[in-house]
């Protein structure tokens, strides 16, 4: 069985979690390994990589995290990057926010609304 768009790695890492139900390597590849999880409907790994990935959060590399957060579905890991941006608006560099917002103009817009308290069903 061939399988593509995968490292090797990032496969050996999906096989050791189906055998044994735990990941060495998670730290290191749970970026790789998120889309593989979640293309072959492993939830808890998802989750697990979502766990390590929120432990990596920075203002450096936290709109790349959202988007991988808002594509697979990681609500507890976008409403962490959500957060730190409206914390920290002025360590997140402008060029990433501007490309988020040239990119992906909805989940701006999400953020940015349910920092300012702009999101449904929120109460004025």
């Amino acid at each position: 069985m061939k399988i593509e768009g995968f490292t090797k790695e990032t496969i050996s890492a999906i096989l050791e979690y189906i055998y044994t139900g735990k990941c060495q390597n998670l730290s290191d590849l749970a970026e790789s390994i998120l889309p593989a999880a979640d293309q072959f409907m492993l939830p808890e790994l998802k989750c697990m990589c979502a766990v390590e990935i929120s432990a990596k959060l920075s203002p450096e590399n936290v709109v790349d995290f959202l988007k991988l957060a808002d594509l697979y579905s990681l609500v507890d890991l976008k409403f962490k990057c959500s957060q730190m941006i409206s914390s920290q608006p002025r360590k997140i560099a402008r060029d990433n926010l501007r490309g988020l917002a040239i990119s992906n103009v909805d989940l701006f817009l999400e953020v940015f609304a349910r920092n300012l308290g702009l999101e449904e069903g929120s109460s004025s």
